[in-house]
């Protein structure tokens, strides 16, 4: 009887663990849809995620082939591009109450700012279909109480191309090659640290990098 008991127990004990190995190695199968369907719901815009794997212990997520589509009333066409997203989260700063990513790689094959014929703009409406839209489970996940955002230490942006457009009058569009390849932004809090990048952007769109100072190598 106890060489049965034991026999049975052990055969429960390997289907449990094969099931616990199971669930662990799927987990991404489950989350990647879920996780397209939260984007396309708080969004309002069509959205696709080909990829997502994590790694709980090592604090990563990583994110493939995500594509978000303009609103009608922004011509339609891609509002992003990201062939790649990685995101590492300080496990340290999690100990002083403080979501903070160590590190953040993002590659932008294309991203696009439209002004719509009424006079908004496709990033403005989706922070603001964001902010209406996100469930109190979204809120929980993004803003747990309790802990403040402390930004990324250090961001490594790819970005391949770029299309800023204006549907009002008159009308307005221009594809920009964006060419950044590896471009390492630290302590970032804010959209305003990304100022200086936009600036150089912009010189050198009109001719004028020139005029910028040499960088150090990052």
């Amino acid at each position: 009887m106890i060489r049965f008991f034991s026999r049975w127990f052990g055969r429960l004990l390997f289907a449990l663990v094969v099931l616990v190995v199971g669930v662990v190695l799927a987990k991404d199968i489950f989350l990647r849809p879920w996780l397209a369907h939260r984007l396309r719901t708080v969004t309002g815009l069509d959205t696709r995620l080909a990829g997502l794997h994590t790694a709980f212990l090592q604090g990563t997520v990583t994110l493939t082939d995500l594509r978000i589509s303009n609103a009608p009333a922004f011509g339609g066409g891609l509002l992003l591009d990201a062939p790649s997203i990685r995101l590492e989260l300080d496990g340290q700063a999690l100990s002083r109450r403080e979501i903070r990513l160590k590190s953040a790689h993002l590659h932008l094959a294309e991203i696009s700012l439209v002004r719509s014929a009424d006079g908004r703009t496709n990033l403005h409406e989706v922070v603001r279909a964001v902010q209406e839209r996100a469930s109190l489970l979204d809120a929980l996940l993004l803003a747990p109480p309790g802990f403040r955002h402390t930004g990324i230490e250090t961001l490594h942006l790819a970005a391949d191309r770029g299309r800023i457009a204006n549907l009002g009058f008159p009308p307005f569009q221009r594809q920009l090659e964006l060419g950044l390849t590896n471009e390492v932004l630290r302590n970032v809090r804010s959209t305003s640290d990304f100022t200086p990048l936009l600036v150089r952007l912009l010189l050198r769109e009109i001719g004028l990098d020139a005029l910028l100072p040499s960088r150090p190598p990052p």
